[in-house]
């Protein structure tokens, strides 16, 4: 990833606030082929002390998380905290869970499927979904930060919360995570919304098993304030009423405890010390709980916070977040149809081609064994069984398409 572009237009300007430390922009990153992510940015006036991903709740703009939103400037009390850290922070927009973009125009199609649902259904078979493609998007931003030689951090409220779990899980180079309102054991996934179902994830991993991947990286986990799905409207006149069902529970404290020791007894005493568990005071409000940041910000070694300083927005001159959506919304329906066309192509090329060709069943039985044999290796990889002098603490290697 080469870096981040800088939005503007005649309805916005290049800079939509002012800190005495930190200028705020509206951004743009290439992600996959036409896909892209967008946000805020929070870039230091001086010396960067460190980088972070501070991913909102699906129902969450950027610029509520940024405090640029007028009735909501509670929410950007993180950003802020961190932006006079000396940190340069990245607010990624998420896929919302509204339906106006929920079906096709071209063929007079409206349904009241979340974009996060309509885009799962249509990406499913890919072996994707929607999840998966915001996974991509806070990678690159890892992948640009970790370029700038100063310590990397990943945070995340509710939807956000999960995926930068799983980003720490997948990418060492981030330094510290921090996730909030997010945590529960992944057997309750069928009762959550379809969009949050994974190929066989709860076969091999719960929460507890991918917070071991994350350590002996710093990781907090915050119980306190969690999101809560949109309350249910009636569809409108014409709009298919065909959306799955899923809802949404805080667990509670006893459980998350329950979790969170699990986890200590996976990795061990010895990395304990690297998982920690925040408990937000009783009617403690914010999303972030200030104890968990001032530990993440302890993770990072980041130094003390400059004095408190006025945010001053330009009103009006905010991007458009509806427009952003639709955009959002296009970019992967698009690329997941793209996806389907050349599946078509090569599975008739690389697999109905050449059975077609064979004239005898023991002539397909020999090309089907040699699709299965390619088909392993170069797309699935194989798990290879060390014996001698395997490296220190493995037990087995997997060999990928890339290894």
């Amino acid at each position: 990833m080469v870096g981040l572009e800088y939005l503007s237009s005649s309805v916005h300007e290049l800079r939509l606030a002012d800190a005495a430390k930190y200028g705020v922009h509206a951004v743009r990153w290439p992600v996959l082929n036409g896909v892209n992510g967008e946000g805020i940015y929070l870039k230091q006036r001086g010396e960067t002390t460190a980088c972070i991903v501070l991913l909102p709740d699906a129902d969450q703009t950027p610029e509520e998380l940024a405090g640029l939103v007028q009735g909501k400037e509670a929410l950007g009390q993180a950003a802020h905290e961190l932006g006079l850290a000396g940190c340069d922070v990245v607010i990624p927009a998420l896929i919302n869970r509204q339906s106006d973009f929920s079906g096709n125009p071209e063929l007079g199609l409206r349904t009241d499927q979340s974009h996060r649902e309509w885009i799962y259904r249509q990406t499913f078979e890919l072996g994707r979904n929607v999840g998966g493609y915001e996974l991509h998007k806070v990678l690159a931003l890892v992948e640009w930060m970790s370029a700038r030689k100063v310590p990397v951090g990943v945070a995340g409220y509710g939807e956000g919360g999960r995926l930068a779990l799983m980003a720490a899980a997948l990418d060492k180079r981030i330094d510290a995570t921090l996730v909030s309102g997010a945590w529960e054991e992944l057997e309750e996934t069928w009762q959550r919304p379809l969009e949050r179902n994974g190929f066989g994830l709860v076969k091999e991993f719960g929460e507890a098993e991918i917070a071991g991947l994350v350590m002996p990286r710093p990781l907090i986990i915050a119980h306190g304030q969690y999101a809560a799905l949109p309350a249910p409207v009636e569809p409108a006149v014409g709009v298919r009423k065909n959306a799955a069902p899923g809802t949404l529970t805080p667990p509670d404290e006893e459980s998350v405890r329950k979790g969170i020791k699990r986890a200590r007894q996976l990795v061990g005493d010895k990395l304990t010390e690297h998982l920690r568990l925040v408990i937000a005071d009783e009617g403690e409000l914010a999303i972030f709980p200030v104890e968990a940041v001032g530990w993440l910000r302890k993770a990072l070694r980041l130094g003390k916070l400059d004095a408190p300083s006025e945010l001053r927005i330009r009103r009006g001159s905010l991007p458009d977040d509806r427009a952003r959506q639709q955009r959002l919304v296009s970019e992967l329906v698009d690329h997941a149809r793209r996806a389907l066309q050349v599946c078509e192509r090569q599975r008739n090329t690389l697999v109905w081609k050449p059975l077609a060709a064979a004239k005898t069943d023991v002539e397909r039985s020999v090309a089907t064994a040699k699709l299965r044999r390619v088909f392993g290796r170069s797309r699935l990889g194989v798990c290879l069984i060390l014996r001698g002098h395997p490296p220190p603490g493995a037990a087995f290697w997997i060999r990928t398409p890339s290894s």
